[in-house]
């Protein structure tokens, strides 16, 4: 099974506990040339006191071992 569809399962068992994490991809490209992936995983959290919402990032890196493992510590329920 590849990390994508790791991080996808996990992403969808946060959902079924309320927890609505977002996976985003950006591409960029490196000074010399090769176009490069950077992901970042988020929630949409509401402050208590003033009642805004605030995007928090969790983890911002080019590499979706990293990714798998930030979800599977939001999983076990590690913030």
């Amino acid at each position: 099974m590849n990390l994508a569809k790791i991080a996808e399962r996990l992403q969808a068992a946060l959902c079924q506990r309320g927890r609505r994490i977002r996976v985003n991809r950006m591409q960029y490209y490196t000074d010399d040339g090769r176009c490069r992936t950077m992901y970042q995983v988020c929630e949409r959290v509401k402050n208590a006191t003033s009642g805004k919402e605030s995007m928090e990032v969790y983890c911002k890196t080019s590499r979706m071992v990293d990714v798998v493992f930030t979800l599977r510590e939001l999983y076990k329920g590690g913030d």
